[in-house]
């Protein structure tokens, strides 16, 4: 796969503590060449710059498990899907993953989960993502029994948000539950997640989706009906089936018979409780029209009586309260470079090379190392231009130099980011010139560079005695569903 970093997953013991640590680390293809046994001496800590240690699981799945990990270099959490390559066995499963991680790199969204890099082995791919200290939205509504319908709209405000993201860039979740929306648990900040069934869609109808997919509980009835639909549509319902689960504390369409469950679904038979407000009662009927053609848009939503009643900060045009992350094919990648100094005293990185690789959205060791101190930054109550939910972010959409259509190209983007940049203009030419013909040009370009300033780079990484490949002991258990249905 082209977004894949090759990497290391083994056990190393430290020579201070004795404690030996399961690390998942970035390594260049000649060192993996080189380790063939089961024993060995890794590579030379220092010239790593970011590496995790495993711990405790999060989740299984039919294709692996979920770890948590902890970066080394800055402390900061992540979660780890690993993926066992034999047992994603046919072609299809492999596309689909290919597809995942493609969409996964597109999305920066502060109601989207991130993906930070994705490591390959000679056994399996680990996604690095953002770890997300909260619990499920389902778990929520259980512990709950229901929410009221002005915490509810805060919610609901923020699925939309990431829902409208998505359809904007064409891709459709297409499992959108309470389930796979997480709640942060200190800001409340809502993550969806899990888009291991997204897919890109057109709204002409060449360009409209068939596959049947998801849960049932929040299926569309144009997809239960094995129609053609348009991907937008069937989120939009599903964001209502959530919104129902939310302010009334079950599931509007639910039966232990998938064929009942289903006619329930493509007549729409449901009913609201009483004390659903009537402006609740009209958007939830609006998200569950079983006429596509005639359900609720994007735009209704936002400017609902319903949103408005329960949003008193919202504007007349109801965009202020709906985040807008940013469209990597519209704007320039914006930069904080403060963190680009700080890896560079820390770590000895380079500027132009991290500049390079966040410009060129790579998904690599300088890039993951940058998000997770941005992460660090923001946790911190420090202010960054790359914080999507910052008014700084805000004001850098609003400059018309950071939109991509006033350069020919990328290269072009990146030759104009000159301020604070440490280097001549020559050497900027050298780099860019080879840079973003296409992903994977990108990747080689990031090795060679790897290979070449391997040797003068110094962390603060404990040095290990000794250390073997996990590629010769499979210690990740046989897994079940990750987000099996469950009914509330």
């Amino acid at each position: 796969m082209n977004s894949t970093i090759n990497g290391c997953r083994k056990f190393c013991v430290d020579e201070e503590t004795g404690i030996a640590d399961e690390v998942v680390s970035f390594y260049p293809e000649s060192y993996l060449k080189n380790a063939n046994s089961e024993y060995y001496t890794p590579l030379n800590p220092k010239e790593i710059i970011c590496e995790f240690i495993l711990k405790e699981k999060l989740g299984e799945g039919a294709f692996g498990s979920v770890r948590l990990g902890i970066n080394k270099q800055t402390g900061e959490k992540v979660a780890i899907k690993i993926l066992e390559k034999s047992k994603l066995g046919k072609y299809e499963n492999k596309i689909k993953l290919a597809r995942e991680i493609e969409i996964l790199k597109k999305l920066k969204h502060p109601n989207i989960i991130q993906l930070y890099s994705v490591i390959e082995t000679d056994r399996q791919f680990l996604l690095i993502m953002e770890y997300i200290r909260g619990t499920e939205l389902y778990q929520y509504i259980l512990l709950k029994k229901k929410i009221s319908e002005e915490e509810a709209c805060f919610y609901f405000r923020q699925i939309i948000s990431g829902i409208e993201y998505l359809h904007k860039l064409k891709i459709a979740h297409r499992d959108i539950k309470a389930e796979n929306i997480l709640i942060e648990q200190n800001t409340k900040t809502i993550k969806i997640v899990d888009f291991g069934l997204s897919n890109t869609y057109d709204d002409k109808e060449e360009g409209m989706l068939s596959t049947a997919c998801g849960s049932p509980c929040y299926a569309a009835p144009e997809m239960l009906e094995g129609k053609l639909y348009k991907g937008g549509k069937v989120d939009i319902w599903s964001s209502g089936v959530v919104l129902f689960a939310m302010i009334c504390g079950y599931l509007p369409f639910d039966d232990k018979d998938n064929s009942e469950l289903y006619k329930k679904i493509i007549n729409g038979k449901y009913s609201i409780p009483s004390h659903v407000s009537k402006q609740g009662r009209d958007l939830i009927y609006g998200l569950l029209n079983t006429n596509p053609r005639k359900r609720i848009n994007i735009s209704q939503i936002k400017k609902h009586s319903w949103i408005k009643l329960y949003s008193s900060e919202l504007n007349n045009n109801g965009d202020s309260i709906f985040n807008t992350g940013l469209i990597l094919d519209k704007y320039v990648i914006p930069i904080d470079e403060d963190i680009i100094e700080e890896m560079k005293e820390k770590f000895k990185i380079p500027k132009i090379q991290s500049r390079i690789a966040i410009l060129s959205n790579k998904l690599n060791d300088y890039t993951t190392l940058y998000y997770l101190m941005l992460n660090q930054k923001i946790m911190n109550g420090q202010k960054s231009i790359s914080d999507l939910k910052s008014d700084l972010f805000i004001n850098y959409l609003k400059d018309k130099n950071n939109l991509l259509s006033n350069y020919k190209n990328l290269n072009d983007a990146i030759n104009s980011r000159k301020m604070g940049v440490d280097f001549e203009l020559e050497n900027l030419g050298n780099h860019v010139s080879k840079c973003r013909k296409d992903v994977k040009s990108q990747e080689n370009i990031h090795d060679n560079e790897k290979r070449n300033n391997l040797k003068s780079r110094k962390t603060s990484t404990p040095k290990y005695i000794a250390s073997f490949d996990l590629k010769t002991n499979n210690s990740t258990p046989n897994g079940i569903k990750i987000n099996s249905q469950k009914n509330i």
